[in-house]
């Protein structure tokens, strides 16, 4: 078996677990703290939107080298995932849903509603550590890394 890039998907991991460690910062932050601070916010949703932007590429990356079925969305990404034992399907479930507020946060942000943010503040961090974790075990699994 041929390997994906892993000059290509490590650099991306490290990318999601800077922002984990950032979302962890401010994951302590109690709701009503959250929604009167516009700095905090809008860093937080830059952030929840590179997380959701870099598990896309990287599961994009492994579809595209190992030439698995092509999805029509962002969600579907984490569904092929799951088809093809790289992730369990449950976490599939919580990744689609992560790759749906990307497209809220990146094209519905005049709407922006702070509590679903601070909602997907204290959420996505354990889904999108379980998608790390995942990729590396299978990347050490096929002798990638």
């Amino acid at each position: 078996m041929s390997m994906v890039d892993k000059d290509v998907v490590l650099p991306r991991l490290q990318k999601l677990d800077e922002i984990l460690r950032e979302l962890k910062r401010f994951g302590k932050f109690s709701q009503s703290e959250f929604v009167k601070d516009k700095v905090v916010r809008g860093y937080i949703e830059r952030n929840l939107e590179l997380a959701a932007e870099t598990i896309i590429d990287i599961g994009n990356h492994f579809i595209a080298f190992y030439r698995w079925p092509r999805p029509d969305t962002y969600k579907g990404v984490f569904e092929v995932l799951a088809n093809e034992k790289v992730i369990s399907k449950t976490l599939a479930s919580k990744l689609a849903d992560i790759a749906s507020f990307r497209n809220v946060l990146v094209h519905f942000y005049l709407k922006l509603d702070p509590l679903k943010v601070f909602k997907h503040l204290k959420n996505d961090p354990k889904p999108l550590k379980a998608f790390s974790q995942s990729i590396y075990q299978f990347m050490k699994k096929y002798g990638i890394v």
